[in-house]
C-alpha cells in the first residue's frame, strides 16, 4: 500500500472572515516522491534568489517573484506525481440549524470533500 502526503490550506474559513467565499485546497503526492518534489521546489527558490524557507503564498506574488511562481506552476502541471484538489463554498447560503451542525462541523465536512 502506498502512503500519500497531503498539504492543505484554507482561505476565509472563519465565520467572521469578511468574505462569503471559502476555499480549501490540498496538494498531495506519494510519500516516496516527497523528497524529490521538495528538492525541486527548493531549486526554484534558489534559482530565483529566494530563501530556502520562503513561504509560498499567492499573497506574496509580486513583479519581482512572477518568474518563480510561473516556474512553480509549470512544475506542478508537468509533474504527474503531484495532485491538487479544491473545494469552493459559498458561506452566505449556510443553514446550520437545518442540518443540526455548527460552523466547525460544516468546515470539517468540507475538508472531507477534498479527496
Amino acid at each position: 500500500m502506498s502512503h500519500i502526503n497531503v498539504y492543505c490550506d484554507e482561505s476565509n474559513h472563519l465565520e467572521t472572515s469578511g468574505s462569503n467565499i471559502m476555499v480549501l485546497g490540498a496538494v498531495y503526492c506519494s510519500t516516496d516522491k516527497r523528497r524529490a518534489i521538495s528538492s525541486g521546489i527548493r531549486d526554484f527558490k534558489s534559482k530565483h534568489g529566494l530563501a530556502h524557507d520562503f513561504e509560498i503564498k499567492w499573497t506574496k506574488v509580486s513583479a519581482s517573484r512572477v518568474g518563480f511562481y510561473k516556474d512553480l506552476i509549470d512544475y506542478f502541471y508537468d509533474d504527474a506525481d503531484l495532485g491538487f484538489r479544491v473545494v469552493i463554498a459559498d458561506k452566505s447560503t449556510l443553514d446550520y440549524e437545518r442540518y443540526s451542525q455548527t460552523h466547525d462541523e460544516w468546515y470539517y465536512k468540507m475538508y472531507f470533500q477534498l479527496p
